[in-house]
């Protein structure tokens, strides 16, 4: 039944998620590490490349490979930065501290957890970059498309290099194992509670007991190809064209975790990106999460966007700069994204813009830092931008992407819309455009360009997600946590498993994030995990 969310309390459907399986009793084999991780996604393998620094470390992936890498990251005074002329203080610290709560609502996000992120992020970053640049001719550049505290991994011709390949090599030559076609598939605790194991199912179909000395770290990615649990925690599911969900993200580590006791987070909102309505098959080297979504030509920019009745709705253009100084740009498109989703009633929206759009954008990109505008992950100028160009344009309204019309009425027919309806926004549109203010919804002046030149260009576009939030409950730590806000000792959650450092979305790259909780995770259960020291601070002990 769709949107049981709504339709029952928090707690009967946490209660549904949380009964027991019965125990697994026909187990083939035992054997006994200290750590295993389940996942061999973000959040796993920077955990279990740690974990192998410190003792016996197996990785449990029930895909036949380990996921796909990101490539950006986030930090705040890792010596990386430091090294790059970046400067920081405690009044930054708590600021960024602030802004990432106001940003998360000040609701599913966990201040502690918050606070935990931002203060051990330099150090990993400044962990994992001689690793990955030892093993590998792979680099870690500042990157200011993410933000002020955006880094990124690159090299000359090799945009989204595969950093979990040097990753591997070295947790490897540690000792660490990574099995896969094997899925956890249920937790063993004692007495008390306490987490000591995993049962596995391998590509046998036969049942192995891992005992995990020092815990088990779930990472077993977001949910979002669990249908029945979408229907549960994910308002208004059923009105997404398609998505970016990975194959693999079935819940498994919530599931589990909510079996062995765990709380949850009780909506499971997520990162969601304007793509096209239209549900494109002619893909090609595809490096997307899906091969059925598709970003046409500028009409995923902050255009003119308009409803299925040719009306106005949303502010495009989301924040106005330096509201925010943490904000990365791929997290305003996902807030634009958002309102699409929630103030049209089928998410659906369609974007019009007209033939000099490219020449119009481009001329305000001079004004900005470096000639670039930053939008949509977009950090090259606009001629060279794979997405944004006039040939992809062509070739999206030959495909029946993009329609294309020589005047604003023929564009309406075309798209079925009120004729006199769309006249009116664009002429409307157009004086705000001509008076540099949106009086309507106060989009910024860059992004306001005037829609009179033909050809016109219209676009179906809707809000596709690519992950959840509706995490299980964690500590500063990562240590998984009771409905009595009580540790379940030996359970641990990492990735997008975890909930509690993130609200309905994040300001900040989500990466970063994903890896932190399973990092530090390790190293509690070594019993390792130090208190941070900021720059800042060493500066005014020695002053």
């Amino acid at each position: 039944m769709k949107g049981a969310f709504f339709m029952s309390t928090v707690s009967e459907v946490i209660d549904k998620w949380s009964k027991k399986a019965a125990p697994i009793e026909d187990v083939k084999e035992t054997h006994t590490v200290d750590i295993v991780i389940v996942g061999a996604g973000l959040g796993g393998m920077v955990a279990a490349a740690k974990a192998s620094e410190l003792g016996s470390t197996l990785v449990l992936e029930k895909m036949p490979h380990i996921a796909a890498v990101r490539q950006a990251e986030w930090a705040f005074d890792s010596k990386f930065q430091r090294d790059a002329g970046q400067t920081f203080s405690a009044e930054e610290r708590e600021n960024i501290i602030g802004d990432l709560m106001r940003d998360d609502h000040w609701s599913m996000a966990s201040q502690k957890v918050v606070t935990s992120f931002v203060d051990h992020s330099g150090a990993l970053i400044d962990w994992i970059k001689p690793i990955i640049e030892k093993e590998s001719d792979i680099r870690l550049e500042v990157e200011p498309g993410w933000g002020p505290y955006g880094v990124s991994y690159g090299k000359p011709g090799y945009p989204e290099p595969d950093w979990f390949v040097p990753l591997k090599k070295y947790m490897e030559r540690n000792g660490a194992k990574i099995l896969l076609n094997t899925r956890g598939v249920q937790l063993i605790q004692d007495g008390n509670g306490k987490v000591t194991g995993i049962i596995a199912k391998n590509g046998d179909g036969n049942y192995i007991r891992y005992n995990a000395n020092k815990g088990v770290i779930l990472t077993t990615g977001s949910f979002g190809k669990n249908q029945a649990m979408m229907e549960d925690f994910f308002p208004r599911y059923e009105l997404y064209s398609h998505d970016m969900f990975y194959p693999e993200s079935t819940g498994d580590g919530h599931i589990m975790a909510l079996q062995a006791g765990a709380d949850m987070e009780s909506i499971a909102w997520g990162d969601s990106f304007l793509t096209s309505d239209v549900r494109y098959n002619n893909h090609t080297n595809s490096t997307s999460l899906a091969d059925l979504v598709y970003w046409p030509a500028y009409a995923c920019l902050p255009q003119l966007y308009v409803n299925e009745n040719g009306k106005r709705f949303i502010n495009e253009g989301g924040y106005k700069a330096g509201e925010n100084p943490l904000f990365c740009d791929q997290a305003n498109e996902m807030r634009i994204a958002d309102g699409l989703f929630w103030q049209t009633p089928n998410n659906k929206a369609w974007s019009i813009f007209d033939d000099k759009n490219e020449s119009k954008l481009d001329e305000k990109a001079k004004t900005q830092e470096n000639g670039v505008l930053h939008i949509g992950g977009v950090t090259s100028s606009w001629p060279s931008h794979g997405i944004n160009n006039h040939e992809k344009l062509d070739r999206d309204v030959q495909d029946g992407i993009t329609v294309k019309a020589d005047t604003i009425e023929e564009l309406a027919v075309k798209i079925h819309m009120p004729v006199e309806t769309l006249k009116a926004t664009v002429s409307r549109y157009n004086e705000m455009c001509q008076q540099g203010h949106d009086s309507d919804f106060i989009k910024e002046p860059i992004w306001l360009n005037s829609i009179d030149t033909a050809p016109y260009y219209a676009s179906r576009i809707t809000s596709t997600p690519c992950c959840t939030r509706g995490g299980i409950t964690i500590g500063p730590s990562g240590r998984v946590l009771d409905r009595e806000g009580k540790d379940i000792k030996g359970l641990y959650a990492g990735g997008t498993t975890a909930g509690s450092a993130l609200g309905w979305q994040t300001t900040i790259n989500i990466c970063i994030i994903s890896q932190m909780f399973g990092w530090l995770a390790v190293q509690d259960a070594y019993g390792v995990l130090q208190k941070p020291v900021h720059s800042y601070e060493k500066m005014a002990e020695h002053a």
